[in-house]
This record gives structure tokens, C-alpha cells and sequence, in this order.
């Protein structure tokens, strides 16, 4: 077995905000000659870790066939000094592969006790909002601005692989680089190698490692991209607006100060620079859709929403406990109903069972403060009564600006 080691010049920052101290975090990827563990090899495990600042890059190569039990154990040694472990749709692969082949060589499974973040699951909700046609890592590495020198796939390196091993063996036993009959065969022309190695195997094997290499540092690149779920989750500070009484303004303005400095780099990269997105429950009395809107700064995300002034709805859920009063358009429970006269009183409906509320509202696509407030009982979305006391509620403000935030940032469906 072969190992490697060396440093990857990325910055130690990729490892914070993952919930554990920084030196306790552990990227790994693993390379195998096929999809099902029963009936392939892992051949080629890497792995990224934080070590005195660096970010350190670790390679564990099986050379024989018959040293995969040494290079899952050796791997497992090393994993198992770490508490959480980032893949990338290794939940779907590489997890149960190397849980398969631990069953098989008889080794501990020190896997299922650790804790697992796969970015692949946790940026899949973001598909919309990134604007890709798929999830590969390697199109997210692209719309970072991150282009690879390798050029190929794993299922691409599963023949290289097989190549190397006829030639690594053939230029141990004879001291030779090549096999005569097999001299001019590969073509090592778009590899993705600076240079070329002194002999065939071992230029397979820098193409080898060069791919699981890229893998590793692609996986650590698009990690930052980690940080717009969590923004949408509601992690960042909010700076208030200079006035907030209820009365004296039409629009609010908030700053939201994402935790990761590089944020707003990140947004600015894959964003246009503003959003807009008109409000979809308007009160009696506004004549347009107000819209919600929002643009970045180096430091933070400015929104904008719009206070309208106007009558809207609050519907009672228990409709059949009320009567509606169609002279005095609103419902009334039963008990108090029952002595309007018949003739003005009929049995309500999900559509007609409500009281108005004429005041000044803010738009929440989803029911982040209560009473809410519609036009009709089938809105998806609501609006709230706005008042000071939103902004002696902190939690509740940050998770109405989160779903705003999300709401703003994920296209609508046509």
C-alpha cells in the first residue's frame, strides 16, 4: 500500500462553522473499481484535515489487490481521531461501500458512531435557487469559478486503474517501464498531468491520485457553499432600521450580517446583484403588489419590506361553529349569533368565516407571527400586523426574516 501526504494551500477557514472545533472535522473521498461493494475494490481513500493551521491532504493507495482489508483499516485508524466527517453524497455511497467492506474483512465499523455532513443533502434544497441543471460537484466547483486539470470521471478511471496494476507489478518484477508489446499503447496526452513521470505506471498513478486530489479540494472549495443553507436557516445577526415606530414608515430595512465573512463573496459569485419579488397577499386598499427587495454589500444582505396599509382577513378554522353576518360582512360564533335573526345570519364557510382587520401588515410566506392575515383561506402565504413588539421578539423576527430571505431567493414555480 501507498500512502501520500501534502499540504493543499486552501485556507484553514473552509473548516469552521461545522458545529465542532475546526481539528475534529475530516473531508474524505474514496475511489473504487464499482458501484456495489460486493463485487468491486476500494482502491484509493483520500482525505483533508486541519492540523496547525494547514490544511493537510492524505492519500491511502492499494498498489496489490490484496491489500484493500490493510487500506480501509489504515484509513479507519486515522478517521476514527476525528468526530465528523464531510463527503459529498457519501451518505448514498461511500458510507454504506465502506460499511459493506468492513462487514466483509471483519473490521469495526467506527463509521456509524461518527458524526456525517454531506453537502450534497444538505445544498440539494438550494437546486432551484443555484440555478444548475444538476448537483454534481463538479458543476458547483465550475459556477465557483474552480476548473479542474483533471479531465475525467471515476467511472472514466476504473480501466486506469486495472492498467496500472498489469504495469506497476510488470515494472517490479522486471526493473523495466513498459512492456515491450504494450509500448506505444496509452496515450498520456489530456491527462491533466504537469509533467509526465519517469515511468507508465507510475504516470497512471499521478493520474490516479490527481483525480481523488481535485475531488478533496473541490469538496473543501464548494464546503463554503455550506453557508447560504445556513443564512436561509437564519444564521446571521440583524442590524434594525433606524426607525421602526409603526407609523412613521412604508418600508423596512434590515441588515443581515451572515456569520461567515465569506458570504456575500459567495453570493455575489453566483447572484445577480438585486432581487425583487412582489408580495402575493395585498390588502384591500393597496393599489399595486409592494415588492420585497433585496441586494448585497460586501458585508451584508440589505432587505427591504414593504408596511401596506389596507383590510385583510382573519380566518376561523372551526367555520361550522360560526354564522356569517353577510350586512355586517364578517362571522360571529354560534353562541353569540343565535339571536340575530334568521333572516340575517346564514351557516359560514371556510370562505366567508372571518373577521377584517384594517391596519398596516407585513407580507410572511409562512405563519412566522401570529394573528396572520388573508385575503382568502386557499393564500398560501399571510401577512402579520405590524407593531414595535416584532422587534422585542428576536427569535421570532430572525425567523420571520429567514423565510422572507428564502421565500425572495427561491424561484417561483411556472
Amino acid at each position: 500500500m501507498l500512502q501520500f501526504e501534502s499540504g493543499t494551500g486552501l485556507s484553514a477557514s473552509l473548516f469552521g462553522g461545522m458545529g465542532v472545533p475546526a481539528e475534529q472535522v475530516l473531508f474524505f473521498d474514496i475511489e473504487t473499481t464499482g458501484l456495489s461493494a460486493s463485487g468491486s475494490y476500494v482502491y484509493l481513500i483520500g482525505a483533508a484535515f486541519l492540523s496547525g493551521g494547514t490544511v493537510f491532504l492524505h492519500q491511502w493507495f492499494m498498489d496489490d489487490v490484496a491489500q484493500e482489508k490493510e487500506l480501509i483499516r489504515t484509513f479507519l485508524e486515522f478517521a476514527d481521531r476525528y468526530r465528523l466527517l464531510v463527503h459529498y453524497n457519501g451518505t448514498a455511497f461511500d458510507l454504506p461501500f465502506l460499511q459493506k467492506k468492513c462487514q466483509r474483512h471483519c473490521l469495526p465499523d467506527i463509521l456509524s458512531g461518527k458524526q456525517s455532513l454531506d453537502i450534497y443533502k444538505k445544498l440539494m434544497p438550494c437546486k432551484p435557487l443555484l440555478g444548475l441543471k444538476d448537483m454534481k460537484q463538479k458543476s458547483l466547483e465550475q459556477k465557483m469559478g474552480l476548473f479542474r486539470d483533471d479531465p475525467f470521471s471515476g467511472g472514466d478511471l476504473i480501466p486506469v486503474y486495472t492498467e496500472f496494476i498489469g504495469r506497476y507489478r510488470y515494472e517490479q518484477l522486471t526493473g523495466k517501464n513498459t512492456r515491450p508489446s504494450d509500448e506505444n499503447r496509452i496515450d498520456f496526452h489530456n491527462t491533466g498531468l504537469k509533467s509526465m513521470p519517469e515511468s507508465p505506471a507510475k504516470a497512471l498513478l499521478s493520474v490516479l491520485l490527481l483525480h481523488n486530489r481535485e475531488d478533496l479540494t473541490g469538496l473543501l472549495t464548494i464546503a463554503e457553499l455550506l453557508e447560504l443553507p445556513r443564512v436561509m436557516d437564519g444564521s446571521f445577526s440583524v442590524s434594525f432600521p433606524a426607525d421602526k415606530t409603526a407609523d412613521a414608515c412604508d418600508t423596512l430595512t434590515f441588515h443581515l450580517l451572515p456569520q461567515s465573512k465569506a458570504f456575500c463573496r459567495i453570493f455575489s459569485a453566483f447572484f445577480q446583484e438585486s432581487f425583487c419579488k412582489p408580495v402575493s397577499v395585498i390588502p384591500d386598499g393597496c393599489t399595486a403588489a409592494p415588492l420585497v427587495t433585496l441586494s448585497c454589500t460586501p458585508k451584508a444582505l440589505i432587505l427591504e419590506c414593504p408596511v401596506m396599509s389596507g383590510t385583510l382577513r382573519y380566518f376561523f378554522e372551526d367555520y361550522r361553529s360560526y354564522y356569517y353576518l353577510p350586512v355586517e360582512d364578517c362571522a360571529m360564533h354560534k353562541s353569540v349569533a343565535e339571536f340575530v335573526d334568521k333572516n340575517y345570519r346564514q351557516k359560514a364557510t371556510r370562505d366567508n368565516c372571518y373577521q377584517k382587520k384594517t391596519g398596516r401588515f407585513l407580507f410572511q410566506p409562512q405563519e412566522c407571527f401570529t394573528p396572520f392575515f388573508k385575503n382568502s383561506h386557499k393564500d398560501s402565504c399571510s401577512c402579520f400586523e405590524y407593531t414595535d413588539a416584532i422587534f422585542t421578539d428576536p427569535a421570532g423576527l430572525k425567523k420571520w426574516l429567514a423565510a422572507v430571505l428564502t421565500w425572495l431567493l427561491t424561484p417561483t414555480k411556472s
